[in-house]
């Protein structure tokens, strides 16, 4: 029996049989990596506002260490 699809034509050229066994493979499993990629980009996303909070924090300790150096520094002379 033949389980290809009706509008199936195989492939010209070299390495048509593999990129014909390719689709038929990894056309199932797109889902799985659509699934994974949007999986991914969520983290980044997430990491990109922990990243972004981090750097507001750093700036906060960087003027406030500023101000307290310029401080013992009116104090020292």
């Amino acid at each position: 029996m033949d389980m290809r699809p009706r509008n199936f034509f195989p492939p010209k050229g070299p390495g048509r049989l593999l990129k014909a066994a390719l689709r038929i493979v990894l056309r199932p499993l797109a889902p799985m990596f659509k699934e994974r990629a949007m999986s991914i980009r969520s983290e980044a996303e997430d990491l990109k506002r922990r990243i972004g909070s981090i750097e507001v924090r750093l700036e906060e300790v960087h003027s406030s260490l500023n101000e307290l150096t310029s401080e013992l520094n009116q104090e020292s002379s």
